[in-house]
């Protein structure tokens, strides 16, 4: 059968390709939106130290990585089961950042939740800033890029709103109070 000999069939395929066109608009705007969506939640990893009014030290993936790093197992009030967290001591990167002089830290989120941290805790507990939990980097989905977490099961008396409200996850940035 040729197409001079059948226009109707010429028509409805062409009516039918027409109709097809916004539903695979859509469909290519809906990929290219899960695949932003997905890139959001691959976040470069960086944190960022402001120390005074104007210094600021930033710590990318690379710089972080070239720190010792410490694991802690602990359970957490907002996992389920014992979890193996990897990150740095927040002393570490303090050290590494040449702070040493300093009352408290304010903790900030993407979300802009923040939350104040007092040196003595820092000292005492040892904190890390973690980036992997149970052997993955941590996305935005699971708390990450990066999240501050105790020993908690080390130290009971951490194991109270207190300091779970410090617990800061998808940390961005460390104001240092002098």
């Amino acid at each position: 059968m040729n197409m001079q000999s059948c226009p109707t069939y010429t028509t409805v395929f062409c009516a039918s390709t027409r109709a097809l066109i916004p539903y695979l608009v859509a469909l290519f705007v809906c990929v290219l939106a899960v695949d932003r969506a997905q890139a959001s939640l691959r976040l470069p990893l960086s944190l960022t130290l402001t120390v005074g009014d104007a210094e600021r030290i930033t710590f990318d993936r690379q710089q972080l990585n070239k720190l010792p790093h410490t694991d802690i197992r602990t359970h957490t009030p907002f996992t389920a089961g014992l979890q193996t967290f990897r990150g740095v001591k927040l002393s570490t990167v303090l050290e590494a950042a040449n702070v040493s002089h300093y009352q408290a830290l304010t903790l900030h989120a993407m979300n802009h939740y923040q939350a104040r941290l007092p040196r003595d805790v820092v000292t005492r507990y040892q904190p890390i800033i973690a980036f992997e939990r149970n052997g993955k980097p941590m996305t935005i989905r699971t708390l990450g890029p990066l999240w501050l977490i105790y020993p908690l099961d080390d130290y009971p008396q951490l194991q109270s709103d207190r300091f779970y409200e410090t617990m800061v996850w998808q940390l961005t940035d460390i104001e240092v109070e002098p």
